[in-house]
């Protein structure tokens, strides 16, 4: 189990379990929110980062695929994650 302070790459993380795995998101969310030291703040702001790209996931990916290069389904899924985060915090 990995234990991480940073919200964004956790949420980053969960995101790419539940795209790849299949894995249901409030359990995969809340099993790694259990194994983490992040302040309650931050566990905040990983479940709006996780809950917020996966309800407006179809937006994002089209506002991401207006500047990318690369098409969705062939950029990297850690990578696709995090852009969808920042992109999400941005909007």
């Amino acid at each position: 189990m990995i234990i991480m302070t940073n919200p964004r790459k956790l949420a980053a993380n969960v995101l790419t379990k539940i795209e790849r795995d299949g894995a249901y998101s409030n359990i995969t969310l809340a099993a790694e929110l259990k194994d983490s030291d992040m302040s309650p703040e931050n566990k905040k702001l990983t479940s709006a980062l996780v809950y917020g790209v996966l309800d407006r996931k179809i937006t994002l990916d089209y506002i991401l695929s207006r500047f990318m290069k690369t098409p969705i389904k062939k950029t990297a899924p850690y990578t696709l994650q995090v852009l969808r985060c920042a992109l999400y915090q941005i909007m």
